[in-house]
């Protein structure tokens, strides 16, 4: 990691020689904050529902996280194309106190980007933006049995009361220096007391991005999961290079707006090959306007009791990298275990012309694939693919303000894990991917209705079968799992929100010990106060 860190500082470098346009480059976390959202901030499900109703033109959503100044581009595409057609937006009133709580979120952004009316009357950040405090988040928990909530970051939540306070704190030094921390403490039984949940250091500039630190990555179009990464596992240690969503030159103009991404993360200690590595690297674009596709190779390498891999030869390992679980006959990189996801994402508004079961529909689509060879992966055929599929329907039936959202993910006898790599695609014991794991199942349902422009109802339901990604347990039972659960969001003030979440769980086989039933309830309560 200290190669790659220091391979990358130098490129670091030259972005700062460039000031790009733009404003706030801190990443929107993949954390609920404010409410009216779970397992990640308001802002993308807001996004997503304007792009989903064609107010904006093709965007790349499904490369997570986003910075503030991505979200705030898309914004500003709705802003223009209401402005070129206002009887447009007149036909879409359904989405009008989305557009203004967005608007309001990133009114500095706007600014900074021209956008009218909100550069003339709205104010850039500062120069020197720095909230030590921009974030307070105060949380309690109670479960009779300690559980593991499904993309969480990592959350485990302690048996009888628990309770948690977050802090957000960012910084922005002109357009091309974002730092961000987010601290946490706890009062639980158990031995952790306190975990940096988020915290990194990002470079920008000539349209590109350079972070270090931990943060939560989540790649695809899932809601309930993905097929790579996720916010399931706590956040990994990572470098990450990336760019924002471009152009490409010549005949490649064709693939339309493209981001690219390129990560090296470090794993835990305790696993069968310590400090073990991950390289990742996705291409994420959006050729027609109600398309998205994405396409993500990732390798699996290194540890220690594994040869050492330096910073330039990464291209040698990515061409070495096969399906063998076992060493890899004249390579110098030793074991390597390869991954492989294929997504799309077809986006159809006002679908009620032709269909009434809704006025938008979203269909989308994952493929994941193990143990292939990386040099070939568009010319071979899978073997035991994990595959995730999802409908998103909004305004369901014209009830307005009631969206719908079903979910199915199943996962093969080979996904996430690895005979060389025994405790598997994972991170402190957690699946990177998917939650359900190895040999897994998963059945999602959610229903949102927005009660007022300051008050949401989410119910959800869901059954999932979840194996461990431990290649020794594959013969062990799969813990199984149905819940049913409701959540309430209220904005009680402009910067005052409450949460408050009841989940009641039915586990077969909890912890995959046989015979472990349980009956487990959960009530999560919130409230966020922003300065």
């Amino acid at each position: 990691m200290k190669m790659v860190t220091s391979g990358l500082v130098m490129i670091a470098v030259l972005l700062l020689a460039v000031q790009a346009e733009g404003g706030h480059r801190t990443d929107v976390p993949l954390r609920n904050w404010d409410g009216f959202a779970i397992n990640r901030h308001w802002t993308y499900d807001a996004i997503e529902k304007l792009v989903l109703a064609g107010l904006a033109d093709r965007v790349v959503f499904n490369t997570k996280p986003l910075s503030r100044i991505e979200m705030a581009r898309i914004v500003a595409q709705v802003v223009k194309k209401i402005r070129d057609h206002d009887g447009f937006y007149h036909d879409r009133r359904d989405l009008e106190d989305v557009l203004d709580r967005l608007i309001d979120e990133f009114r500095p952004e706007l600014a900074r980007l021209g956008v009218e009316p909100y550069a003339t009357t709205g104010k850039p950040h500062e120069f020197w933006d720095l909230k030590p405090l921009d974030k307070l988040q105060t949380r309690a928990v109670f479960a009779d049995t300690e559980v593991s909530l499904e993309n969480n970051q990592g959350d485990v939540v302690g048996e009888d009361f628990s309770a948690r306070m977050a802090f957000f704190s960012r910084a922005q030094v002109g357009d091309f220096l974002s730092v961000v921390a987010e601290p946490e403490f706890r009062v639980q039984k158990g031995p952790e007391r306190f975990r940096l949940l988020e915290g990194y250091v990002k470079l920008s500039g000539l349209g590109m991005e350079i972070g270090v630190g931990r943060e939560s990555l989540w790649w695809g179009p899932g809601f309930h999961g993905s097929l790579l990464f996720s916010n399931n596992a706590q956040p990994l240690n990572v470098v990450r290079f990336s760019t924002e969503a471009f152009i490409p030159p010549w005949i490649f103009r064709y693939v339309g707006p493209t981001k690219l991404s390129f990560g090296i993360a470090e794993l835990d200690e305790n696993r069968d090959f310590p400090k073990a590595k991950i390289l990742a690297f996705r291409i994420n674009s959006s050729p027609l306007p109600f398309l998205e596709l994405g396409v993500s190779p990732a390798i699996q390498y290194n540890g220690e009791g594994q040869p050492s891999v330096e910073f330039y030869q990464i291209p040698e390992l990515i061409w070495e990298a096969r399906s063998s679980s076992a060493t890899v006959e004249g390579s110098e990189f030793g074991n390597v275990n390869a991954l492989f996801s294929l997504d799309a994402t077809v986006r159809l508004p006002n679908i009620n012309r032709y269909v009434p079961i809704g006025r938008d529909l979203e269909l989308y689509g994952e493929m994941g694939v193990d143990d292939i060879d990386t040099r070939f992966f568009l010319f071979v055929i899978p073997r035991k693919p994990a595959f995730l599929v999802g409908v998103y329907v909004q305004n369901f039936l014209q009830w307005p303000n009631t969206d719908v959202r079903f979910e199915y993910a199943q996962t093969s006898s080979i996904s996430f894990n690895h005979a060389a790599y025994t405790t598997g695609f994972s991170f402190k014991d957690q699946p990177l991917s998917h939650f359900i794991g190895t040999d897994g199942q998963d059945i999602y349902l959610r229903v949102t209705r927005r009660l007022s422009a300051d008050v949401m109802a989410g119910f959800e339901v869901g059954y999932s079968q979840i194996g461990s990604t431990h290649i020794q347990a594959l013969s062990g039972p799969r813990q199984k799992r149905l819940f049913s659960g409701v959540d309430l969001s209220y904005r009680v003030l402009e910067n005052l929100s409450l949460f408050g979440r009841f989940r009641l769980h039915r586990y077969q086989d909890l912890d995959f010990l046989p015979g472990n039933d349980k009956t487990v309830p959960l009530i999560v309560l919130e409230g966020t106060y922003s300065f």
